[in-house]
C-alpha cells in the first residue's frame, strides 16, 4: 500500500508508460544526502533539491516514480511543470 499521496491522473500515465521519463517533484520529511542515496540506488536521477519545503526535483522513468510511492518518506508525488507568472 502507498503512503505517498498522488494526483489519480499521474498514477495512471505512469502506470501505462512504465518506461517513459518522468519528470517529478517529491515531497520530502526532510532534506536528507541518504534519501538522494536510496534515490540512486533506484536510478532515480535527482535534478535539484528545494529547501523552502523539503522538495527533492527528480527524473525516473513509471515504473520507479510508482516504486518510490511506498517509501515512508515520501509524502506527496507530482508532475515537475513550468511555472508561469502572470
Amino acid at each position: 500500500m502507498s503512503t505517498a499521496t498522488i494526483d489519480p491522473q499521474l498514477r495512471q500515465a505512469m502506470q501505462a508508460q512504465p518506461a517513459a521519463e518522468f519528470w517529478l517533484l517529491l515531497r520530502v520529511d526532510r532534506l536528507d544526502a541518504g534519501h538522494s542515496q536510496v534515490l540512486a540506488a533506484r536510478g532515480v536521477v535527482v535534478r535539484r533539491s528545494l529547501s523552502l519545503t523539503p522538495t527533492l526535483a527528480v527524473t525516473c522513468t513509471g515504473r520507479a516514480g510508482l516504486d518510490l510511492l511506498n517509501l515512508p518518506w515520501i509524502s506527496h508525488v507530482e508532475e515537475d511543470r513550468p511555472v508561469y507568472a502572470l
